[in-house]
C-alpha cells in the first residue's frame, strides 16, 4: 500500500512537471509571440497615424518678408504628429523652405505650412542697383533677407537716417556653419538696392559715424523721414 501511495506520488510530480514543461517551452512562449505580434501591429498602426512636419521654434517671431537661409536652421525641428492634429499642406523638410519668402508671420511653436511662405521677389526701381555695406550690427541678428530697413548713420550723441525703409537684399553667411559672417571689426555686410544719391549718402555717412539698421514690422508701414543729408563744408 505504502508502495503504491508513493508511486502515485512520483506519477503525480511527473505529469506536474511535464505539464509545467508544455507550458514553459510550447504555451508561454506561443502567447507571448501572439502578443508580441499583436502589439507590434498596433503600434504600427498607430505610427501610421502620425506624420513627420517641420515645427519653428525660435525665440522670436519670424517677420512677414523674411527670406529663410541656413541661419534659421537651427530654429526649426521635425517632430511627429498625428494625422488629424496636422495643418494642411504641411511641410516635412526645412530644405524645401529655403530661399523662400515667409508669407505671414510664424510664432514659436507653430507647424510650417507651404502656406506660410512665397518665392522671394526683391522690390526694386529701374533707377536702383545693387550695392554692400558694412554695417554694425544685425538688430541681435533678427534681420533677415526681406525685412525693409532703415540704414541709419549713428554718432556719439545720436543719429540720422540715411536710408529710409530699403529692403535687404542679401546678407553675408557662412553656408556651412549657417552663421552671419562679421569680420574683424565685427561688422556685417549686407546688400541693398538703393539709387545713385542714397549710394553717395551712405558713403559720406560711414565716414561721420557708424551705419546701423532697424527693422519694419512689415512692409505696410511707413517709411521713416530722412535726416541725413551731406554737407560739404
Amino acid at each position: 500500500m505504502k508502495k503504491n501511495y508513493i508511486l502515485k506520488i512520483a506519477l503525480l510530480f511527473v505529469v506536474i512537471a511535464l505539464v509545467s514543461g508544455i507550458y514553459t517551452f510550447i504555451v508561454i512562449p506561443s502567447v507571448r509571440k501572439d502578443m508580441q505580434k499583436q502589439f507590434d501591429e498596433k503600434i504600427a498602426m498607430q505610427l501610421k497615424s502620425y506624420r513627420q512636419v517641420l515645427v519653428y521654434n525660435g525665440a522670436t517671431p519670424l517677420l512677414e518678408g523674411s527670406v529663410i537661409t541656413e541661419v534659421n536652421r537651427e530654429n526649426f525641428t521635425l517632430i511627429q504628429m498625428a494625422k488629424d492634429a496636422i495643418t494642411s499642406n504641411y511641410v516635412t523638410s526645412f530644405d524645401d523652405v529655403i530661399g523662400c519668402e515667409v508669407k505671414y508671420t510664424i510664432c514659436s511653436g507653430q507647424q510650417v505650412s507651404y502656406e506660410n511662405f512665397t518665392d522671394f521677389i526683391s522690390t526694386n526701381d529701374a533707377d536702383e542697383r545693387l550695392k554692400e555695406f558694412k554695417i554694425a550690427g544685425l538688430v541681435a541678428e533678427h534681420a533677415m533677407i526681406g525685412n525693409y530697413v532703415d540704414i541709419i548713420v549713428s554718432y556719439a550723441d545720436g543719429y540720422d537716417v540715411v536710408v529710409p525703409k530699403v529692403q535687404i537684399y542679401d546678407i553675408a553667411i557662412d553656408g556651412e556653419h549657417g552663421e552671419y559672417i562679421r569680420d574683424d571689426e565685427g561688422k556685417y555686410t549686407i546688400v541693398v538696392s538703393i539709387t545713385e544719391a542714397e549710394h553717395n549718402d551712405l558713403i559720406h555717412a560711414s565716414n561721420d559715424g557708424i551705419l546701423d539698421i532697424r527693422i519694419y514690422h512689415n512692409e505696410k508701414q511707413e517709411p521713416s523721414v530722412k535726416t541725413y543729408y551731406h554737407v560739404d563744408y
